[in-house]
């Protein structure tokens, strides 16, 4: 198989499976949620989301494949030897930012966060941009953090 049927392939995967995963969300009585949103989803809290679990993994395999696929090698070596994410949610799981920015909904400064997290503004400027590039936290305007639809996640956890 060429590697355009491949890629091809891999976007009728996705494109499949990210459909599948809509009518999931569809299912459980309410749209899908977007990564802004700080709503609840019936989905969120269920027990039972096996079929969306399922959808999901199918949907991430084939997303990193395509950008394997597509990468060249380096640039593929590169992101993961240089994943730091973890590191960068942790800090955020152990001095509650996402609970700071719960207070904060139009967001906050780094350098106003920073005194309340202890963390000095330009570090933590840098985690929660590596953060946002995860989706994990919005950056509204240049240095302005804000929770979105995963950081209280990350906020329960604690």
């Amino acid at each position: 198989m060429s590697a355009r049927s491949q890629v091809e392939s891999l976007l009728a995967i996705i494109k499949e499976a990210a459909f599948k995963a809509l009518d999931e969300y569809e299912k459980a009585g309410k749209p899908t949620p977007t990564l802004d949103s700080l709503d609840t989803h019936p989905l969120d809290i269920a027990e039972d989301k096996l079929q969306l679990k399922k959808v999901i993994s199918k949907l991430e395999g084939a997303c990193e494949q395509l950008c394997t696929t597509l990468a060249p090698p380096s640039h593929t070596i590169m992101n993961r030897a240089q994943e730091f994410g973890w590191a960068c949610l942790r800090v955020a799981v152990q001095q509650k930012i996402a609970d700071v920015l719960a207070k904060h909904p139009e967001g906050l400064h780094v350098d106003v966060l920073s005194e309340k997290v202890k963390i000095h503004p330009m570090k933590l400027g840098s985690i929660l941009r590596v953060l946002a590039a995860k989706h994990c936290f919005r950056e509204v305007s240049p240095d302005v953090f804000t929770n979105n639809r995963l950081s209280p996640s990350a906020k329960r956890l604690t």
